[in-house]
């Protein structure tokens, strides 16, 4: 049977970036399957 995606929306631009290694692992561990990113990422452009 197919599991349905789990999903975050995860904002990198608002983070520093040593963090994400450390918040993909929690991710993970949470079960996260799907992550949208750079929905806001256009005010850093």
């Amino acid at each position: 049977m197919n599991k349905p995606f789990l999903g975050v929306a995860y904002y990198p631009e608002d983070w520093d970036e040593s963090d994400m290694p450390h918040d993909i692992e929690k991710m993970k561990q949470a079960g996260i399957t799907v992550a949208r990113i750079g929905e806001f990422a256009w005010r850093k452009m």
